[in-house]
């Protein structure tokens, strides 16, 4: 059984790992740690995130490359202490965190692609649409 324990960072949308040992221990059970020594991305890859929306100004995230996709639900966070920015901002971070942060990201330099999919209040001129047969 494997365990984590997590530590608020100052903005409290984001738990980072108890240790960089941990966190590297981790790394090794999902064999990422030789892809991340390999690699930290390109601009020009880009990765979707369909989540919560994300704390952009969050000092471990690289907010250069983050693009919000416009939906119904605004990409950055409106409440950085609701669950929905909580959970997207964490989803982000195991993608992107900054290299020498607590906990860092898988794939920092690519392109982050933000298009909420759930959110902490209500949508922005949301009328539901029925999906209709071909």
């Amino acid at each position: 059984m494997c365990s984590l324990s997590v530590r608020a960072t100052e903005s409290p949308a984001v738990l980072l790992p108890a240790s960089t040992e941990s966190s590297s221990a981790l790394l090794d059970l999902v064999h990422l740690k030789e892809l991340m020594e390999r690699t930290r991305g390109s601009a020009d890859v880009k990765i979707g995130l369909i989540d919560g929306p994300v704390a952009v100004n969050h000092p471990d995230l690289p907010s250069s490359n983050i693009r919000e996709i416009p939906g119904n639900l605004p990409g950055s966070c409106a409440r950085t202490g609701g669950s929905a920015c909580t959970h997207g901002t964490l989803v982000a971070g195991i993608l992107q965190a900054k290299r020498g942060s607590g906990a860092r990201g898988i794939a920092p330099d690519c392109t982050l692609l933000v298009r909420p999919i759930f959110g902490d209040g209500p949508a922005r001129n949301h009328k539901p649409k029925r999906l209709r047969a071909p």
